[in-house]
């Protein structure tokens, strides 16, 4: 659409197009950055994927989020390219598929993770059994896929987004009752999310399991309000007290790098990089290390109220343990011991 057509599409509003500035070229810098981040997280996972510490923290998992991350960097080449050139239907219909659909996954992974690591603690301290099938794994985080798919196809078919050209090509939700509801299912999973990872990083932290994921839930909500924010906002200000429209999409472009940037950066860093300290450790040892923070080694009382059972001495004089309390590694390898013996589960 050349500018003559825009400004009578307009109304006579004389609107320019985006045009290249330093936040354009800042933001195809970050996405790049964000991208090579991705791919040195994946050869870390594949590197130490038959370590113990890795099995034990469920590596397809850490796969599967940092590929997300990576579909969501996508979303950022979209968003950049489209702020120094109009934004076509199609590029609006991309965005939003390519943010909230991996968006949903990661959010998805993240709740798997902290429940199965607080259900481990939590269990093992009660001398109770610990298991979360596959099964239910995969029915988790393929419903929570299904369900955002459903959404964005729903939102698609019946009024997709759209380029707005009087509204400085930004793209325009149309319906904003699939844009609601989509946000509504995301922020329920990131409700669920902080609820698990607060009582879990209360538990205490190892390998970054408790307090890596709370700082990973805590950038994944910041970047979900900048998405919320380039969504809704609404970029009618005018400059020189004239007909021109700011340029706002590439400062949009700019954030929404910038916060993916952090998230494949810092907040992956805080899951993945305190597990190369553990990677020499076998498993006993790595599961002692885990369940001292919150588990049968810890300070901390049980949640029921009651003491913890502590060895009693045996006939030699020396302590027997009942229930896996005991706080040498030996205790994870005592066939009787069936609570550390189920602690085994990945987490």
């Amino acid at each position: 659409m050349t500018e003559l057509a825009v400004s009578q599409l307009c109304g006579g509003l004389s609107v320019a197009y985006p045009v290249k500035n330093a936040y354009t070229y800042a933001s195809f810098a970050l996405t790049a950055l964000s991208f090579m981040a991705c791919a040195g997280w994946i050869g870390v996972l594949m590197w130490l994927r038959k370590t113990p510490v890795m099995q034990i923290s469920q590596w397809h998992l850490l796969l599967g989020y940092v590929v997300s991350f990576m579909c969501m960097n996508c979303s950022a080449v979209v968003r950049t390219a489209n702020s120094y050139k109009p934004f076509s239907d199609m590029s609006c219909v991309a965005w939003e598929w390519l943010v909230h659909v991996p968006l949903s996954f990661v959010l998805g992974v993240l709740t798997v993770k902290e429940y199965r690591t607080l259900q481990l603690r939590v269990k093992t301290r009660r001398l109770q059994k610990t298991d979360l099938p596959t099964p239910y794994i995969v029915g988790y985080l393929s419903s929570t896929f299904v369900i955002a798919c459903i959404i964005l196809s729903i939102w698609t078919a019946l009024d997709p987004p759209s380029v707005d050209p009087c509204l400085n090509y930004q793209c325009n939700p149309n319906n904003f009752a699939a844009f609601w509801t989509l946000i509504g299912f995301q922020g329920l999973q990131l409700f669920i999310l902080l609820v698990i990872a607060y009582k879990d990083y209360n538990q205490g932290t190892v390998g970054g399991e408790g307090l890596g994921i709370l700082i990973n839930a805590a950038s994944v909500i910041i970047y979900f309000a900048t998405v919320l924010a380039a969504t809704v906002s609404n970029p009618t200000s005018r400059s020189d007290g004239g007909n021109e429209l700011n340029d706002s999409n590439s400062v949009e472009a700019f954030v929404n790098a910038f916060m993916l940037f952090l998230a494949t950066t810092v907040s992956l860093g805080g899951i993945l990089l305190p597990k190369l300290r553990y990677r020499h450790l076998p498993q006993d040892e790595i599961l002692r290390l885990f369940l001292e923070k919150g588990g049968s080694g810890s300070s901390k009382r049980p949640a029921s109220g009651k003491s913890e059972a502590r060895p009693d001495p045996g006939p030699t004089g020396k302590s027997v343990s009942h229930g896996g309390n005991e706080e040498s590694p030996s205790a994870f390898k005592d066939p009787s011991n069936d609570s550390a013996n189920d602690a085994l589960v990945q987490v």
